[in-house]
């Protein structure tokens, strides 16, 4: 198990047996002030009209698919489209396709020096049908 947070941390050092229970309980403790801090900020006017714009702008990402369903398009074809960076478009592509709005599908791209385009595997999204992406 690797360790990048201290939720992480915490929830292994609970796992542990044979760890002094002062310890676990201490643990238990700091989680629970983690979930509190994290359930106040995730209500914050901020972080709600956050939320309220990366929903919408997920919503113009679903637009440009359900507009034409037989679309196949990588995350610089629709960063292009709606004028915005690369990896904003990408993370919103990511996150429809963990929702099961888009299917992603990884490519092969061979480079060509002369027309500037480097080699290397893409993902390309379209639209999720109802069997599940399958073809």
């Amino acid at each position: 198990m690797t360790i990048k947070t201290a939720r992480d941390f915490y929830t292994a050092v609970i796992a542990l047996s044979g760890v002094d229970t002062a310890i676990t309980d201490y643990a238990k403790t700091a989680l629970a002030k983690l979930d509190t801090k994290n359930a106040n900020r995730a209500n914050t006017p901020s972080a709600k009209a956050h939320r309220a714009e990366v929903d919408g702008f997920r919503a113009q990402v679903l637009a440009i698919f359900t507009a034409d369903a037989t679309l196949f398009a990588t995350a610089s074809d629709v960063a292009a489209t709606l004028g915005v960076s690369v990896p904003k478009a990408s993370a919103a592509l990511v996150a429809l396709a963990k929702s099961g709005d888009l299917t992603a599908t990884k490519f092969k791209v061979h480079a060509c020096k002369a027309q500037g385009v480097k080699g290397g595997e893409k993902t390309g999204y379209r639209l999720a049908t109802g069997d599940n992406g399958a073809e």
